[in-house]
């Protein structure tokens, strides 16, 4: 279990030298619950979307990216979520439980 964190905060880290959005950027919350929150954050010409479910079940986000992003695929640098796709300024993703999810372009 120990190793599995270690490896999880070494990717966190590792994406943090490499977005400056993560470090610099302007930050937006855009769902924040008792088990889910979602972050976009903006840097120049780097974007970034954070997603964090706490829950022990999956959870279902449902969000209104604009105008951060625009319509696209994102990709998950976590590697948590297979596929994510904006549409019309749009996001539907489903977490797995205690997950969290760093999208991109």
């Amino acid at each position: 279990a120990e190793k599995s964190v270690r490896d999880h905060v070494a990717k966190w880290n590792a994406l943090r030298s490499k977005h400056p959005a993560i470090r610099y950027g302007s930050r937006r919350a855009i769902l924040a619950d008792r088990d889910t929150y979602a972050v976009a954050r903006a840097y120049l010409n780097d974007r970034v979307l954070l997603l964090y479910n706490r829950s022990d079940k999956p959870a279902k986000f449902e969000l209104n990216l604009g105008p951060e992003f625009s319509d696209g695929p994102l990709q998950d640098q976590l590697g948590t979520l297979k596929e994510a796709k904006v549409k019309n300024g749009f996001l539907e993703a489903s977490l797995p439980a205690l997950s969290s999810a760093l999208l991109s372009r």
